[in-house]
């Protein structure tokens, strides 16, 4: 017996095949945005059926009418759309995923917010957004950048990224950007930090480094947000740190600002907003800079 979903799938299926023909490069976008969302809610672990309906109504309204969004569309939806026009299609096509196809609320606003998205999507919502900007389809070059981003993990770097070159193409053309756009850009910026110390950790571990602690000093320095200090029990693993780094950081938003103590025992890894400290396990003994972070929040790496 089909489940509900499973019914919404068939529905939506039938409603994409009679809204776009093959030639229409609609057509071809859209399973590009199935196909790429469906990997990633393999990945992620998210309800396939779910996002498969999100993915292949996301742009069933493209060839809206104007008075279509009128006749359907809240006053201060219509409103936010006036501010960026490319939100009408995303707008009614959710409404007309809850007349026509189902129900669900998380299925709704994944369509409604693939455009730009907004500061509480939800994993599924998460990945209909970025799916739509990095599907194979897409060959702009940071679609290509944001894509790589996704197969390297960095799924939140790469929603900050595309929404991020997303603002700077509607400030280029003397739009203002819509209601959600910087909202999700301070949003992700954090989390995109998650991702990056996860790299430094990473890094870490590549040179068999231990003892590795991770202090949110924002609240306690103007010149870094976080402080990692590791252990290692040789020279080579010291020296090595640089090119690990470096390695991880490759083809990423990430950057080295400074390195210093190469060949010394104690080497310090300016990442801008993080600093990381390599120690030789006496020489970490000696400076303690761990008592000296001893009040901050640790953060798990």
């Amino acid at each position: 017996m089909e489940t509900s979903y499973q019914i919404e799938k068939n529905k939506a299926l039938e409603a994409f095949n009679n809204t776009f023909t093959e030639e229409d490069n609609r057509y071809s976008h859209t399973l590009g945005v199935v196909k790429k969302a469906l990997s990633l809610a393999e990945k992620y672990n998210v309800d396939k059926d779910k996002v498969y309906i999100a993915a292949i109504l996301h742009d069933i309204c493209k060839y809206y009418d104007i008075n279509d969004a009128k006749k359907y569309l809240t006053e201060e939806e219509l409103a936010e759309c006036e501010v960026n026009e490319a939100y009408y299609h995303a707008y009614l096509a959710s409404k007309y995923y809850l007349r026509n196809i189902g129900n669900d609320k998380e299925i709704a606003d994944a369509i409604k917010f693939h455009v730009n998205g907004n500061d509480h999507l939800t994993k599924l919502q998460e990945i209909v957004l970025i799916s739509d900007y990095i599907e194979d389809g897409r060959t702009y070059e940071s679609c290509i950048y944001a894509r790589n981003l996704v197969d390297k993990g960095l799924f939140y770097t790469a929603i900050y990224y595309s929404t991020l070159k997303t603002y700077e193409i509607v400030l280029k053309r003397g739009h203002r950007p819509g209601k959600y756009l910087e909202e999700v850009l301070v949003k992700y910026k954090e989390k995109m930090m998650t991702e990056k110390l996860q790299l430094l950790k990473e890094a870490c571990d590549k040179v068999n480094a231990s003892d590795i602690k991770c202090y949110n000093t924002a609240l306690t320095s103007p010149f870094f947000d976080y402080n990692i200090c590791a252990s290692v029990t040789s020279n080579r693993q010291l020296n090595a740190i640089k090119s690990y780094v470096l390695e991880y950081f490759k083809d990423t938003p990430y950057s080295i600002r400074n390195v210093e103590g190469e060949d010394t025992d104690w080497v310090l890894v300016d990442c801008y907003d993080v600093i990381l400290n390599i120690f030789t396990e006496t020489e970490r003994q000696r400076v303690d800079l761990d008592r000296l972070f001893e009040n901050n929040e640790q953060v798990e790496l």
